[in-house]
C-alpha cells in the first residue's frame, strides 16, 4: 500500500513538473513561435487586393502585431499566471485585428489564431490583481530602445555600403516619392524638366535626359513638329539611352521631319491623350502615333481612373506606387499617408518590401524562361499577363475608357489636319510564349476591333517581332518587361516601314 502510495505521488509529482514546464517553456519557447512565425509566412506569402505589395494600412497591422508581440514578451509570466487570460486574449485580438487589416485571412492564418486562442483557454492560475511593477517598464524601454538602435544601426549601414548592392537592389532601396517627378493637375505628373536620372535592373542600365517640358528630347522644341509620338514608358524608351529609344531611331529614318516624343513612364491612354491635349496641339504634327503597350496600358487606364475618381489630386506617380489610399481627405488619412511617404525615405523598409514581393514571386507563379541559342534567357510571366489584361473586355468599364481616350485622340487629330497611328506594342509573353508550345490569349483582338469599327488606323507590331523572336533575336531584358534596344529599333524599324509606304498619304 505504501509502494503503492509512493508511485502515486511520484507520478503526479512528475504530472505537475511536466504540466508547469509545458506551460512556461514548451508552450511559450516552441509552440507560440512557431504559430507566430506560421501567421507572419501567410502575410508574407498572400498578395495584397490591388497587386500592389504593401499600403499604410498594412504598416498599422504590422505595427500593432509588433506592439502586441513585444507586450506579450515582456509580460508572459503574468500572462501564464492569470485565471482569465486576460493578455492573452489581448494578443489574440491584436493578431486577428492586424491580419484583418492586412487583408489576408486564409487557412493557415485562421487556424494559427483559432489555436492561440484555445490555448487561453487552458491557463487556470492565481488572478493578477497588481499593477505593473518598474522592472516591466524598465524591460519596455529597454526592448524598445534596442530594437530602434539596431533599426537605426541597419539604415545607416544601408545607407553607407548601398553602392556595394546589385543595381536593381539599389533602385528599389533609393525609390523616393520626392524623386517621382513634378505634380501636373491635368495629367496627373511629369517627369522633372531637365534631368537627369539612371533607369536600370537586372541586365541593363540606361542614362535618360528630360527638356524643359520633363519630355526625352533635345532642347528647346521646335515651333513646329511633323511627327510626335505618345505612349507610356516603352514610348518614352525605358532601360536604354537617349539615342536609343525608338522614337529617336525613327527620327533618323526621317531626317527632314521634326519628331518630338511625348511618351510618360507609368502613362495610360487617358493620360496619352492630355498630354496631345497639353504639348502636342501646339505643335501642329501631321502624325500623331499612339504606342498603345497591351502588356499593362489596359491596367494603367484602370489605375488612372481609380485615382481620378478618389479626389486624391497630388502626383498620380505618388499615388499609385506608394499605397493608393482611396482618399486622403480626411486629417487622419492625411497623417497616415504622409506617415507612409515618410517610411519610403528609409532604405531599409524599402528593402523590405522588395524581399517581402521576391517571397511573393518566390510562390510558384507559373513563370516560363526562354532561352535564345546565344545563351540569353527572357523570363515570361503569363500570370501577370492575364492579371494586366483581363479588362481587355467589350462591356468592361476600363475597355471603355480606353477605347473613348483612343477615339478622342484621333478626332482631334482630324480636326487639326492630322492622321493618328495606334502602334500595338507587345509583351515579351505574347511574342515568346508561342516558341514555348503555349498560346497566350489574342488580348489585343477586341481593342482591334473596336478601332477597325471606328475607323482608327492601327499598327499591330506582333507578327513581326514573333518573326524575329523565332530567328533566334532577344528583343526584351531578361527579367524587365520593356524591349532592349534591339527591340526598340524593331519598333521603329517597322513604324518607319508602314510610314514610308503612307508617306504621300500622311504628307510626309
Amino acid at each position: 500500500m505504501l509502494k503503492t502510495l509512493k508511485t502515486n505521488l511520484s507520478w503526479d509529482f512528475l504530472f505537475a513538473r511536466v504540466n508547469q514546464a509545458f506551460r512556461k517553456r514548451i508552450l511559450f519557447q516552441v509552440i507560440y513561435p512557431a504559430l507566430l512565425i506560421a501567421i507572419v509566412v501567410e502575410c508574407l506569402l498572400i498578395p495584397t487586393r490591388g497587386g500592389w505589395p504593401w499600403s499604410y494600412k498594412d504598416s498599422i497591422a504590422g505595427g500593432l502585431f509588433l506592439f502586441a508581440t513585444i507586450l506579450f514578451v515582456v509580460f508572459r509570466r503574468q500572462a501564464y499566471a492569470q485565471r482569465k487570460p486576460w493578455l492573452f486574449i489581448f494578443f489574440w485580438f491584436a493578431a486577428a485585428t492586424s491580419l484583418v487589416l492586412f487583408r489576408r485571412w486564409g487557412i493557415m492564418a485562421t487556424g494559427c489564431i483559432g489555436l492561440l486562442l484555445l490555448l487561453t483557454l487552458v491557463m487556470r492560475s492565481k488572478f493578477l490583481t497588481e499593477g505593473i511593477p518598474r522592472e516591466a517598464i524598465v524591460k519596455i524601454l529597454l526592448l524598445s530602445g534596442a530594437g530602434l538602435f539596431a533599426l537605426a544601426l541597419t539604415e545607416g549601414l544601408l545607407r553607407l555600403f548601398s553602392d556595394r548592392l546589385p543595381v536593381e537592389i539599389q533602385r528599389v532601396i533609393r525609390a523616393d516619392p520626392s524623386n517621382y517627378g513634378v505634380v501636373h493637375s491635368y495629367i496627373g505628373y511629369l517627369h522633372r524638366p531637365n534631368n537627369t536620372f539612371v533607369v536600370s535592373g537586372k541586365g541593363f542600365s540606361g542614362v535618360h535626359h528630360t527638356d524643359g517640358h520633363g519630355f526625352r528630347n533635345p532642347w528647346p522644341w521646335p515651333e513646329r513638329a511633323e511627327i510626335i509620338t505618345l505612349g507610356d514608358s516603352v514610348t518614352f524608351g525605358q532601360g536604354v539611352n537617349d539615342e536609343q529609344a525608338w522614337p529617336v531611331v525613327l527620327a533618323r529614318a526621317f531626317p527632314s521631319s521634326r519628331i518630338i516624343n511625348l511618351g510618360l513612364i507609368g502613362a495610360g491612354p487617358q493620360q496619352y491623350l492630355r498630354v496631345y491635349e497639353t504639348f502636342g496641339l501646339t505643335l501642329h504634327p501631321k502624325v500623331v502615333l499612339v504606342g498603345f503597350f497591351i502588356g499593362n496600358d489596359f491596367w494603367d487606364a484602370e489605375m488612372f481612373d481609380r485615382w481620378l475618381k478618389s479626389g486624391a489630386g497630388g502626383s498620380y506617380m505618388v499615388w499609385r506606387d506608394f499605397g493608393k489610399p482611396a482618399s486622403v481627405g480626411s486629417l487622419v488619412s492625411r497623417l497616415l499617408w504622409r506617415g507612409q511617404l515618410l517610411a519610403r525615405k528609409s532604405y531599409l523598409y524599402n528593402l523590405l518590401l522588395y524581399v517581402r514581393e521576391n517571397v511573393q514571386n518566390w510562390v510558384p507563379s507559373g513563370k516560363k524562361v526562354f532561352e535564345a541559342p546565344d545563351g540569353r534567357r527572357v523570363e515570361l510571366s503569363p500570370a501577370s499577363l492575364a492579371n494586366n489584361t483581363k479588362r481587355a473586355n467589350p462591356g468592361d468599364h476600363v475597355f471603355q475608357v480606353v477605347i473613348d481616350a483612343l477615339q478622342r485622340i484621333d478626332s482631334l487629330a482630324k480636326e487639326n489636319g492630322a492622321t493618328a497611328l495606334v502602334v500595338l506594342q507587345r509583351s515579351k509573353e505574347e511574342v515568346y510564349l508561342p516558341l514555348l508550345g503555349e498560346s497566350p490569349p489574342d488580348a489585343a483582338a477586341p481593342l482591334r476591333e473596336a478601332l477597325g469599327e471606328r475607323g482608327i488606323p492601327y499598327l499591330d507590331l506582333l507578327q513581326e517581332f514573333r518573326r524575329r523572336a523565332a530567328a533566334g533575336e532577344v528583343l526584351f531584358f531578361e527579367a524587365d518587361g520593356h524591349p532592349n534596344s534591339r527591340g526598340y529599333a524593331l519598333i521603329a524599324e517597322i513604324v518607319s516601314s508602314y510610314l514610308k509606304k503612307h508617306a504621300r498619304e500622311y504628307g510626309l
